[in-house]
């Protein structure tokens, strides 16, 4: 029988009709297939992952998505209908990385390249996806390509977040998800990793504000 590619294991479990239950999203229960066991073997740095590998990263900010969506959307001005477009970015934002996997010289894992090649492989199946309109579409490749950009997002000047953000057509996304991506490993402080994340975000809407006046 033949093994099943990781695109359409992903897009069986993405469709599925019962995708946001646990064991849905369920790598282990691919094992046998050699392109999940690969997401499911993939080191990443423990610096920043302390759980170690890459599917269980996806849960755990799946997880995430799922059980602070319903806590923070206003904090964020999102939308119900973004909880789609979250859920589905939390599942395919890092699912590419065993194909970027290198090794640092201190031996460190490293997988650049993996968000831009995430959205350029969901490009090709994303129209499949259940429940998501084509304008969402746009929006889910957007916050794959970016994801990597929160982190630099919180660290950067109130001038450079200010560029940044006026390059990106969802800030409020991004923030959101930013911080699920953070808070979906070991050891997070999760109640933190939100404040922080709202005040990046209302930041932002005061500028705004403040530019319209």
């Amino acid at each position: 029988m033949r093994l099943l590619s990781k695109k359409e294991i992903l897009l069986l479990i993405a469709s599925s009709d019962d995708f946001h239950q646990k064991d849905i999203l369920n790598f282990e229960s691919y094992q046998d297939n050699f392109h999940i066991q690969r997401l499911i073997e993939n080191p990443e740095p423990r610096r920043w992952h302390p759980e170690g590998y890459t599917a269980k990263h996806i849960e755990m900010v799946f997880e995430q998505v799922i059980q602070q969506f319903d806590i923070h959307y206003k904090d964020f001005d999102l939308h119900k209908k973004d909880r789609t477009v979250l859920k589905y970015a939390a599942l395919f934002h890092d699912a590419w990385k065993p194909e970027c996997l290198v090794f640092k010289s201190d031996g460190n894992p490293s997988s650049p390249g993996h968000a831009e090649l995430a959205a350029t492989q969901l490009h090709h199946l994303a129209m499949e996806l259940k429940n998501i309109s084509y304008a969402q579409v746009w929006d889910l490749l957007k916050l794959v390509a970016q994801h990597m950009e929160y982190r630099k997002l919180l660290h950067s000047s109130f001038a450079q977040q200010q560029e940044f953000f006026s390059k990106i057509n969802h800030p409020n996304l991004l923030c959101f998800f930013g911080a699920c991506d953070l808070a979906g490993r070991l050891n997070s402080n999760t109640e933190t990793i939100f404040e922080e994340a709202k005040l990046c975000y209302h930041t932002y809407i005061q500028e705004i504000h403040l530019a319209q006046n």
